[in-house]
């Protein structure tokens, strides 16, 4: 399996472009996929530098519905004319997040929603041999609620807490290779880690995306506590995880030393072969 970070907040190599976002290419036997899409067509832009022929995904999938996931939804559909594209209900649902300077919308375009290439799921689903989404993730175990309670839904007139039930995570399984994707993990990484097991009976051997650990517009991080409750969970899995984007550089670092080897940062550009 290759799997390449198209995109994401730390600048790559030469003239690859990075913004607040996320996007994974990856080739299997059967598949091309694309995990994420970014804030914007630098995924796209990025690939073409890489020498990655995005045309040639045949499926893509959007883990949940922030801009910083699918901003690039609309160059994907243009520049590729096959892929289907799996979101979860409500993925187009009016998302905001609360900052200093007022209530932002974070969503995704919504004149998208009704695109026929788009396959709306609700909960998980098994895609094929290869690949399996999973959703309606519950528990709350090493959930850091701080950095999700600023994150809304408009119901009409009101404005309610977020409970992710948009968001899906993707198991890829080949060649007795498990390698699970989150985009955000809105749900907390062991909520999903602990759902991957139970809805699958798979272990993943790497686990790869954001893990939500720190405020975007602050900067602030998740606590010593909370990071070292953490790790001491994911330590307790036969897993390496590649992490970015969300879990933040400072949040990664403490992570690191608590568990050293088993985790790194996948910035973009950046690629593994399994």
């Amino acid at each position: 399996m290759r799997i390449v970070c198209l995109i994401e907040n730390t600048p790559g190599a030469g003239s690859l472009k990075s913004e607040f976002g996320l996007g994974f290419y990856l080739e299997t036997k059967s598949h091309k996929v694309l995990f994420d899409m970014g804030a914007s067509s630098g995924f796209w832009e990025n690939a073409c530098s890489l020498g990655i022929d995005l045309s040639e995904v045949d499926t893509a999938i959007l883990s949940h519905g922030h801009y910083d996931h699918g901003g690039g939804l609309r160059t994907f559909l243009e520049k590729n004319d096959k892929a289907s594209v799996y979101v979860q209900q409500g993925a187009f649902d009016d998302f905001y997040s609360q900052r200093q300077q007022g209530r932002a919308g974070i969503g995704l375009d919504r004149e998208l929603e009704n695109n026929p290439r788009l396959i709306t799921v609700n909960g998980s689903l098994v895609i094929d041999s290869e690949l399996q989404l999973l959703s309606g993730i519950s528990g709350k175990k090493e959930w850091v609620p701080e950095f999700n309670s600023s994150l809304t839904v408009r119901q009409g007139e009101e404005y309610v807490q977020d409970t992710f039930p948009h968001e899906q995570n993707l198991l890829v399984s080949t060649g007795g290779i498990h390698v699970l994707f989150a985009g955000c993990a809105h749900c907390g990484i062991v909520n999903i880690l602990e759902a991957c097991e139970h809805q699958t009976g798979i272990v993943p051997g790497r686990v790869i995306g954001g893990f939500h650990l720190c405020n975007p517009g602050t900067g602030k991080s998740a606590g010593a506590s909370a990071l070292g409750n953490l790790a001491a969970r994911l330590n307790r899995w036969p897993a390496v995880y590649h992490t970015c984007h969300c879990t933040g550089r400072v949040a990664f670092d403490h992570l690191h030393a608590l568990m050293g080897d088993k985790v790194s940062y996948m910035a973009t550009g950046e690629e593994l072969h399994l």
